[in-house]
């Protein structure tokens, strides 16, 4: 049988025996572990504080502003500095007086493009990073601006 070791209305400590050696060990019921609360013959879960709540939340947000970006059939890699290299292959072969410029693919299939296509590339990755990552920080302000439990649980992420 399991037994709750309680100190100071906490459980601090989880044993197996056949039956209680102290008075501050307590049947034990299921659902609880260490670290819950057991006060006046109830078992009970502490009560999160609003500002743990919001971090676990915050944690929680699953946009992930480097996935991949498809431009027309072709996936390159995603983020900011995908969009910053191809921009930089773009400058690089501009000032050797290339005519074209080759970019490789998320799977590493290299295409020659214009400088204005490689271009219209680096713009909508860069897009698709910002777009991502301002709809990450509005989410997390609208999370720290919640001021209850209530307000809180409404976000969505």
């Amino acid at each position: 049988m399991n037994y709750a070791i309680i100190e100071n209305n906490k459980i601090t400590n989880v044993v197996v025996t056949d039956s209680p050696l102290s008075s501050n060990w307590i049947k034990l019921q299921d659902g609880f572990s260490i670290g819950d609360e057991y006060s006046n013959g109830v078992f009970s879960k502490p009560i999160k504080q609003l500002a743990e709540l919001k971090k676990e939340k915050i944690s929680n947000i699953t946009i992930k502003p480097t996935e991949p970006v498809t431009i027309n059939t072709v996936t390159y890699n995603g983020g900011n500095s995908s969009a910053s290299a191809i921009n930089g292959a773009v400058t690089l072969a501009q000032a050797l007086a290339e005519t074209d410029v080759k970019l490789w693919d998320i799977d590493n299939n290299v295409a020659t493009y214009t400088f204005e296509e490689a271009q219209n590339i680096t713009a909508q990755i860069a897009k698709e990073y910002r777009d991502k990552q301002l709809a990450k920080y509005t989410l997390i302000e609208k999370i720290k601006a919640c001021t209850t439990v209530k307000e809180l649980e409404a976000v969505k992420v």
